[in-house]
């Protein structure tokens, strides 16, 4: 944490600077190598049977670092990415509001503006929660999917972006949509209900 220390939380701004300067595809190969590592880290601790924390010293003591905790092991280079730094838990934010586009503008209208890396066919994220509605939300290169949608949906609706080269129009369930596109994204918005907007 000084000296030439990490935070984990961090990387979420990282991550989210890379979406929006370098695209999808270098902000998830970051994600993907911190994630690789982190399983590295969780199979080591596995097989070491040791108590979380004092694993975790073990570790960086290896890789000639300390933890920031005083009973731990103090001093230049600390890495605070273990157990009392649940702020980290802002990297996992970058799927939903980075990758996903999820957000709102005035609490009534959820936005969907995706970023699929190339290296996926699509992504997923289910139980999600949207002024007390639950649903699911799948988006594609082409498409957002909403599904398993239950809640109070009364005056809510969704707003999606997606990209759409000259040619191509975006369909709502299956009817087009006779909306224009501005500078090669188009956007509907509807409902907030279980539906496929896609772009073909």
């Amino acid at each position: 944490v000084q000296h030439g220390g990490a935070v984990m939380f961090t990387s979420y701004y990282d991550l989210m600077s890379r979406l929006q300067v370098s695209g999808a595809n270098d902000a998830y190969d970051r994600l993907t190598k911190i994630g690789n590592w982190y399983r590295d880290v969780e199979a080591t601790f596995e097989e070491s049977g040791n108590e979380n924390r004092k694993f975790y010293k073990k570790y960086y003591d290896n890789l000639g670092l300390t933890m920031q905790d005083g009973g731990l092991g103090t001093g230049n280079g600390a890495v605070g990415i273990d157990g009392e730094f649940t702020e980290s838990l802002l990297v996992a934010a970058t799927i939903p509001y980075g990758f996903f586009g999820i957000g709102s503008d005035d609490g009534k209208c959820l936005n969907i503006t995706p970023n699929l890396p190339d290296k996926l066919d699509f992504w997923k994220i289910e139980n999600m929660a949207f002024n007390g509605v639950k649903y699911d939300v799948s988006i594609y290169e082409d498409a957002v999917r909403l599904n398993s949608v239950s809640g109070d949906t009364a005056g809510l609706t969704v707003k999606v972006t997606l990209d759409c080269p000259a040619g191509k129009a975006i369909y709502v369930d299956g009817v087009e949509q006779d909306v224009t596109a501005v500078d090669g994204k188009t956007t509907v918005t509807v409902s907030l209900k279980e539906t496929i907007i896609e772009v073909k």
